[in-house]
Order: C-alpha cells, then sequence, then structure tokens
C-alpha cells in the first residue's frame, strides 16, 4: 500500500513450525507486530519477526 508517507506492506509464511511475518514500514512510522503473545515495536524499514504463534480452534459459523 503507497501511503503519504511511503509503501506499507505486510505478509506471512511458516517455516519449521514458526510464524514468519515481513514487514515493511514507512519513514516516520512505527508499527507493532504481535505473534502469539510476544510483540515486537519496528520503525521504518525491512523487518521479519519470526515466532511460534498460540494457535486457537474457532467455533463454527452458520450460514456458510
Amino acid at each position: 500500500l503507497d501511503t503519504g508517507r511511503g509503501l506499507v506492506s505486510a505478509g506471512w509464511h511458516t517455516r519449521d513450525g514458526k510464524l514468519v511475518v515481513d514487514a515493511t514500514i514507512p519513514t516516520g512510522s512505527t508499527a507493532t507486530i504481535t505473534v502469539g503473545d510476544v510483540s515486537t515495536n519496528i520503525g521504518p524499514g525491512t523487518h521479519q519477526v519470526i515466532g511460534t504463534p498460540e494457535l486457537q480452534a474457532l467455533p463454527p459459523t452458520s450460514g456458510t
């Protein structure tokens, strides 16, 4: 997403049972990435955060 401050992007994948989050934050901005019960504050640039997510089963939805 191109913003007034620059590019913002985020994506994720798994590797070796861990969740890998890739994020790009524009100049003059900060972000918080939370994986499971761990939060990481990041500043401008391209970052990769790796963690073990806490997986929870969601209840079934009606009307699917």
